[in-house]
């Protein structure tokens, strides 16, 4: 009896390849990106591209990884981060080359703080643009569009925030004794709003209404730079934080009844204040404007002028013709957040003028 040996190397390359019509086919694992028939582009990014990124490279010390990317028509991204050994909550990231990052999703102990993952960004549009497709944003064009998983693993590694006596402090999930920065403040009167005061900026509006109902502030965490441990709210570093409730005539010197909060008037420059960013506007001309905030609006400028917004996390953004519309509109992370965009671009404390260098 004739007995055939079988080759273990030759046994371990047939479960990789398929015979067929007589041609040796590998097998390879679906794309990722996979994103089919959408012209737009979409790259995923390491730490070190999140380190040489201008508007993200605050995150570029903290845990990067991919997240799961597919379309499954007209571009519609679904965007999904999975949790990694040792890190639970975690943040899904839109980076580009011309603005500051937007986050999508938060998840906090593996569980989603808004709705389950996969992500979709609202107002993302994939449209040709000078020749090839573009991704957009609000109307707004979105240069090298990437996306990223980051870790939020230091909440409780940043110094306490500390209330004013009036303010309360309510945990969003007391299960999660691991997570600090995951909580709403509340207020006794209705009228009043828990406002993040530092020393560097101005109080902050975390964009989700006021009293005792609480605000919660999704777009607070603690960030691990080199040895230091900061809070951020959104790309705005904060310093020596605590809450306050207060009113927006207290803070501003008037009210709004845009839960985004209030978005100032320029008519001189004395009306900037010390925590806008100025840049070469500190000394430009300025020129009657016709506008009024709403949750929609455009700045109408005089012949020779410009409309400009100013904030407190961006450089001045230059209102383009093509995209004049500044919206109050929902946070992408959650609709029961509401915030300022300009340009494709989140503003803290915004003001806007009409301005000529």
């Amino acid at each position: 009896m004739s007995s055939c040996r079988v080759n273990p190397f030759l046994l371990l390359i047939s479960l990789f390849l398929q015979t067929v019509s007589g041609c040796l086919v590998v097998r390879e694992k679906d794309p990722n990106p996979n994103i089919q028939n959408c012209n737009c582009n979409v790259k995923l990014f390491n730490q070190e591209d999140i380190r040489n990124n201008e508007g993200g490279r605050y995150l570029g010390d903290l845990q990067v990884w991919d997240p799961i990317v597919e379309s499954k028509q007209d571009c519609w991204l679904a965007i999904t981060c999975k949790p990694v050994p040792g890190v639970s909550s975690f943040f899904t990231v839109m980076f580009r080359s011309n603005g500051p990052p937007i986050y999508i999703n938060r998840v906090v102990s593996n569980q989603s703080t808004f709705v389950e993952q996969p992500r979709s960004i609202g107002n993302l549009k994939c449209n040709e643009h000078n020749g090839e497709h573009q991704w957009f944003f609000h109307d707004a064009l979105i240069q090298d569009f990437s996306l990223a998983c980051v870790a939020d693993s230091y909440s409780c590694d940043c110094p306490r925030i500390l209330s004013d006596g009036r303010t309360g402090f309510e945990s969003r999930n007391p299960s999660v004794t691991n997570q600090c920065d995951f909580f709403k403040g509340t207020c006794m009167q209705n009228t009043e709003i828990p406002f993040l005061h530092t020393t560097n900026t101005n109080p902050v509006n975390s964009g989700a209404g006021a009293g005792a109902l609480g605000s919660e502030f999704d777009d607070l965490r603690c960030v691990k730079t080199g040895d230091e441990f900061s809070w951020y709210f959104a790309n705005l570093k904060l310093q020596d934080v605590s809450m306050h409730c207060g009113t927006n005539t207290a803070v501003f010197g008037e009210e709004t009844y845009l839960t985004c909060g209030v978005f100032q008037v320029i008519n001189k420059l004395e009306d900037l204040k010390w925590y806008h960013q100025v840049g070469a506007y500190s000394t430009a001309q300025v020129g009657i404007s016709s506008w009024t905030p709403a949750f929609e609006f455009e700045i109408t400028c005089e012949d020779g002028f410009k409309p400009v917004v100013f904030s407190e996390n961006n450089p001045p953004i230059e209102i383009p013709d093509s995209v004049p519309t500044i919206k109050c509109t929902y946070n992408p992370m959650a609709n029961y957040l509401m915030v300022w965009i300009a340009n494709g671009i989140r503003l803290i404390t915004p003001a806007g003028a009409c301005m000529k260098l």
